[in-house]
């Protein structure tokens, strides 16, 4: 039992410090449980062959079947230009579509057709992004809570709640409390959580008096530039961008700089607006980030535009440093400055590892940008609904969706059976090339699943499940199961705050069947409590996929989520914990 709840903790150290990827301490997790006994090499593996981790697989092709037609972008649009510009419509109707969408779609990629159309709107109606994107990602949570497969959290209770010999939630099963919860969350973030959110713009839209927002990146100075022999400190007056530091030779020199001047071979990191880099990179023979850049491509402002690129979760660029990304190779298209958790990163990006969530500006062509948009690394933050072609077949598209659901609904086929059949229609009719099913598949996710569920089996099988449970009885035995289900849902909310849903709804319902089982009632109030809380992460960033995806674009602060979504988490806690009960009796 000690190996495995050390395990635990350094597990959920390493996903919270991010210091290694979730797909390794997924893999780590199952080697170190093998190579100790405490499962067998088989029972460590089954997470793999699990029929939730199918599942969740499979639904992954069938969700980017749907959003490759452009229906989900083309119903958005339509709704959000029928608001007329007005503020407060086109957050309901944003927040009621994506509810709704969110419900029968893995919510990650409709938060990700969502952001550059809402942007773009923002940037037409002259609203602040900020104002809009956490209410988008916190929508698709709440909608996805509503059905079985509006999230791998749902699936992967009732996976486990079948595994301890309990009937699996059904596809609908889940509506009659999440629909509430919907409700209630969307009329919060109309009303009071738009009083809490902030008023910011992003990296290329300007702040509210016109002036452009300043970012940070690094040049080098050439020979025959005219600022060589000034002093550095008055080198760009008092308008231009403001020198961080400099970088000459193998020494870092910081402010206050002294009589130190400017010398060739200096890489100097600004801080400036896009304007005043451009001008100097095409004027001043000056360099833009010379470890990245080489001397082929420079700034041409008739050709070439800025983008926002926002690193995804699950993209092949996590953990690769900004040089070995190779974006000038593949697209001709060069990183000007990084921006991480709403801070600008300052030093040599070059040598900056990727993490989700990232914001790179870049320039280049047209075509270096649409060549981008193709794949699945980055998030272009604008015009990445046009990358959905196959309206043609969005009908047929839809009418797959329709026979999974159904096929789940009425339990005619295994769950697993209809999302890999759903998905080899997507596949089949078109509607998904083959090279796009590898790529719409989140595997480091699936990968931590599988992890989880082995380390879950073994807190089970040496008793640590119980142990943990134990605060828990106290609570239930001296005021009732009640309260243990309000304890066991605030606790679940504070764990998914700093872990990932899935693999606390997989660590918890172990817990959860071991409370239930010491009062001496249903465990099926107490399942429902993790999958509803699991999903429950509104108050950071890093607790939810889709929370982490709209942090960059929206210039969030880690302050924001905790400002707007605690209150929301209570909330919905008092609310679910009063109506949990009443759709799940207690007694057996």
């Amino acid at each position: 039992m000690i190996i495995v709840l050390t395990l635990l903790v350094v597990s959920l150290v390493l996903l919270m410090t991010e210091t290694l990827t979730i797909d390794l301490v997924g893999i780590g997790i199952i080697v170190v449980l093998a190579a100790t006994g405490i499962l067998s090499p088989t029972e460590a593996l089954a997470g793999f062959s699990s029929r939730a981790v199918l599942t969740v697989g499979a639904l992954f092709i069938v969700g980017e079947g749907i959003l490759r037609t452009g229906a989900v972008a083309f119903l958005a649009r339509r709704l959000i230009d029928a608001s007329g510009g007005r503020p407060v419509l086109i957050l309901t109707y944003t927040i009621i579509v994506v509810g709704v969408v969110s419900a029968f779609l893995n919510n990650t990629p409709v938060v990700i057709v969502f952001i550059p159309l809402l942007l773009g709107v923002a940037a037409e109606r002259k609203l602040f992004p900020s104002t809009i994107l956490i209410p988008l990602s916190y929508a698709s949570i709440l909608g996805g809570s509503c059905t079985l497969i509006g999230t791998s959290t749902n699936i992967l209770v009732s996976t486990a709640a079948e595994a301890h010999g309990i009937a699996p939630i059904g596809m609908f099963e889940l509506t009659r409390v999440g629909f509430v919860l919907f409700v209630v969350g969307g009329i919060y973030m109309i009303t009071a959580g738009q009083r809490l959110l902030p008023r910011r713009h992003t990296l290329t839209t300007g702040a509210p008096a016109g002036r452009l927002r300043e970012f940070v990146t690094e040049v080098e100075v050439l020979r025959g530039c005219k600022l060589i022999g000034k002093l550095l400190s008055k080198a760009f007056g008092d308008t231009g961008p403001k020198p961080l530091s400099v970088v000459r030779g193998e020494e870092m020199h910081w402010p206050p700089f002294g009589d130190m001047r400017v010398l060739m071979g200096d890489v100097l990191i600004l801080q400036g607006s896009v304007n005043d880099i451009a001008t100097l990179e095409q004027s001043e023979k000056m360099r833009i980030l010379p470890d990245v850049l080489d001397e082929t491509l420079r700034f041409e402002p008739k050709s070439m535009s800025f983008v926002e690129l926002v690193v995804p979760p699950g993209s092949s660029v996590v953990g690769k440093v900004v040089r070995d990304v190779g974006l000038r190779r593949k697209a001709d298209l060069v990183p000007m400055a990084l921006m991480r958790h709403g801070r600008h990163i300052r030093g040599k990006i070059a040598d900056v590892k990727l993490r989700p969530g990232d914001v790179l500006l870049a320039y280049g062509s047209e075509e270096g940008v649409h060549e981008v948009s193709q794949a699945n690394d980055f998030l272009l933050m604008e015009g990445i609904h046009e990358t959905y072609v196959h309206k043609r077949r969005a009908p047929i598209a839809a009418l797959i969706l329709g026979l999974v659901m159904v096929a789940l609904s009425t339990g005619i086929l295994p769950m697993e059976i209809a999302a890999l059949g759903g998905a080899f229609l997507m596949v089949a009719t078109g509607c998904l090339a083959p090279r796009q099913v590898y790529t719409s598949v989140n595997w480091p996710v699936l990968v931590l699943v599988a992890g989880t569920l082995a380390l879950g089996r073994s807190l089970e099988s040496t008793g640590g499940a119980q142990l943990l449970a134990v605060p828990l009885v106290h609570v239930g035995l001296l005021f009732g199961p009640w309260v243990a289900l309000a304890a066991l849902y605030l606790t679940t909310s504070v764990v998914t705050a700093v872990l990932s849903n899935n693999a606390t709804a997989v660590l918890l319902v172990p817990i959860a069947v071991s409370l239930s089982a010491s009062l001496g009632v249903d465990a099926r109030p107490f399942l429902m409590a993790v999958a509803f809380s699991a999903s429950a992460a509104f108050a950071t960033p890093i607790g939810y996929q889709t929370n982490l995806l709209v942090y960059g674009p929206g210039n969030y602060r880690f302050s924001d989520f905790l400002k707007i979504g605690v209150p929301l988490t209570l909330l919905l806690w008092i609310v679910a914990t009063l109506l949990i009960p009443l759709a799940w009796p207690f007694a057996r």
